[in-house]
């Protein structure tokens, strides 16, 4: 009797090596048939996604949205991968895209017309746009003009028409624009013209009169701009 419960006992045991060898030969390993992409890693037969990816493999990339903000103080003309948009000054314009994407262009000042010859006025400012799209959220890259241009407007308030407008008159950097602007005290914009702690700026009337505006007085600042009021 002894004898045949040894023999009982030792085929449970060996039922149960058998059954503990095959159930963990059975047993998958969670991670075996999962392959993360784009730097992603398995963690218990689930993926753990790279920053910027998202999915079941981390095979979707984030979107994030990038804005241009004028802070100029006239429009921009934006041209990314060849097409062109316009931005009011104070204004801004948006693009969506995917982690990693990049936008490419340049962007430039809008310069004004004189109506009279069909010349710019003032100078353009320009900017290289090499931006890439974050891994989620804003991103919002300013469009300044540096603190080595300024803005000129003019209110003519005297009792004749000017006829040209000098900036940094006897300077290296010297600006002649032949314009016509009419002695009925309005704001009219001019553009950007280089800045200076000595920038001044020489008008010529209709009748051949000058006025000489010794200093501007500028606040030598991003995005600056002077209105000049001619008695």
């Amino acid at each position: 009797m002894k004898h045949f419960k040894n023999i009982t006992l030792t085929s449970l045991f060996t039922l149960f090596l058998f059954s503990l060898v095959t159930y963990t030969a059975c047993k998958k390993e969670p991670c075996a048939n999962i392959h993360c992409l784009n730097g992603g890693s398995c963690s218990n037969g689930n993926c753990l996604c790279y920053v910027g990816y998202w999915g079941t493999l981390c095979e979707k990339r984030k979107q994030s949205i990038t804005v241009f903000k004028n802070n100029t103080n006239t429009d921009i003309l934006l041209t990314i991968k060849g097409v062109t948009d316009t931005i009011p000054y104070g204004s801004s314009l948006s693009f969506t895209g995917l982690y990693g994407d990049t936008l490419t262009g340049s962007a430039t000042t809008i310069t004004h017309i004189n109506l009279g010859t069909g010349a710019a006025i003032g100078w353009r400012i320009n900017w290289d746009i090499n931006d890439a799209f974050l891994v989620d959220g804003v991103n919002t890259h300013s469009l300044d003009a540096s603190n080595s241009y300024f803005y000129l407007q003019i209110s003519n308030q005297s009792t004749s028409s000017i006829k040209e407008v000098d900036v940094n008159y006897g300077m290296s950097m010297q600006t002649n624009d032949t314009i016509s602007i009419p002695n009925d005290g309005y704001v009219y914009n001019l553009g950007y013209y280089p800045a200076y702690n000595n920038s001044n700026v020489r008008v010529i009337f209709n009748t051949g009169d000058t006025t000489n505006y010794t200093n501007l007085g500028l606040q030598m600042i991003d995005d600056q701009k002077k209105t000049l009021v001619v008695q």
